[in-house]
């Protein structure tokens, strides 16, 4: 379990390393290595895609938008239900004043 776990630490140090190295690239603070802009910048949002879905983030965010529209469609249903229950019989209207009819 060890080795696992060391092996997995180097992955997350590797591609916390290459982001960084890819951005600095693509500011353009190295020009030795001359990546063009469009290269750097694709593959670091890859890479802040990759981790963002191996720490979860994508999973988590995803459930709260799929509460939250749940709660929206509750709500538009509870907002559709009468707001007093209102009884009219046969005759029972406000205007009338013998109920029997």
């Amino acid at each position: 379990a060890s080795i696992r776990a060391a092996s997995s630490v180097w992955r997350w140090g590797f591609l916390l390393a290459a982001l960084v190295v890819l951005l600095v690239v693509g500011e353009g603070h190295l020009l030795v290595f001359a990546i063009p802009l469009v290269v750097t910048r694709v593959t670091a949002f890859i890479l802040w895609l990759y981790l963002l879905w191996k720490l979860r983030v994508i999973h988590w965010f995803a459930g709260y938008m799929s509460m939250w529209l749940y709660q929206q469609r509750v709500s538009l249903i509870l907002d559709r239900r009468p707001k007093r229950i209102i009884l009219l019989r046969h005759g029972e209207s406000a205007g009338n004043k013998d109920k029997v009819l």
